[in-house]
């Protein structure tokens, strides 16, 4: 396993290029790109850029269908090795039906990635407010998650989020049953000792300084050979206090340090 740096820990206030500087500078050894960073980029030209700082690109975001095939193109180029969205939690169809639409839609993008060597990744969103958004709740868990993935074909597997996880109830047991060939990446924050009825997704602690079990949580990736990235991906309001510098910094310490639980 390796640390990755996500756009988040530096609030979004970095292009790609400076995100994949600071990477090497402070530590980390890949970035998760930022959307739209294939926009008007040679990839042999961003190659290049990666492999002589040392770093490497993991994840990009899923972009609209009409961006698909260039933008696969280039994450391919630079050696990402997926694509990724989040799966809504909630929606105004019932599930069975929000299957369908949705899958039909992922499956055409999983089949574009494969042609491409990436894969597309799937995120499921745990908290209660996320299930209680819309009229009917959709994928919020593991198990769910990994059923649609293996629906979607080509490759699909899932981002796993210890936030995510521990949210939605998930257990060590869940993430040796799935095994590494399905956890493609992996995303780490802390959560508080609250009511579940009081979880906002945007509050989250840096890793380590809240009541998830990441002795259980990487045990069990350790468990399956999991060697992908691990990225700190904390969403709260000191995050805009602190310089990119810091934020890096400060998410690489505490993700390492659970890391080695």
């Amino acid at each position: 396993m390796f640390v990755s740096l996500h756009p988040c820990m530096v609030d979004w206030r970095l292009s790609w290029r400076e995100m994949a500087q600071l990477a090497a500078r402070t530590g980390y050894a890949g970035i998760d790109m930022l959307r739209g960073s294939a926009v008007g980029e040679d990839p042999v030209e961003a190659r290049a850029f990666f492999d002589g700082l040392g770093i490497r690109p993991v994840m990009y975001p899923l972009p609209d269908e009409s961006e698909l095939e260039h933008a696969a193109r280039f994450a391919a180029a630079i050696g990402c090795t997926g694509m990724s969205r989040a799966l809504p939690a909630s929606t105004e169809w019932p599930k069975a039906e929000a299957a369908r639409i949705l899958g039909e839609r992922l499956r055409h993008c999983a089949r574009v990635l494969e042609q491409h060597g990436l894969r597309l990744t799937l995120e499921f969103l745990g908290p209660l407010h996320l299930r209680r958004k819309d009229a009917h709740e959709f994928i919020w868990n593991m198990g769910d998650a990994l059923e649609f993935a293996a629906a979607c074909g080509h490759g699909t597997g899932i981002l796993l989020d210890a936030w995510h996880w521990h949210h939605s109830g998930g257990t060590a047991e869940q993430i040796v049953a799935a095994g590494a060939g399905s956890i493609i990446h992996v995303h780490v924050s802390d959560a508080l000792p609250i009511p579940a009825e009081d979880v906002e997704d945007m509050h989250r602690e840096m890793p380590g300084r809240g009541n998830i079990d990441f002795s259980a949580f990487f045990s069990a990736l350790r468990s399956v050979g999991y060697g992908g990235g691990v990225s700190p991906e904390v969403f709260s309001r000191g995050m805009k206090e602190l310089t990119p510098e810091e934020g890096a910094r400060q998410g690489l310490e505490c993700t390492r340090r659970i890391m080695n639980c």
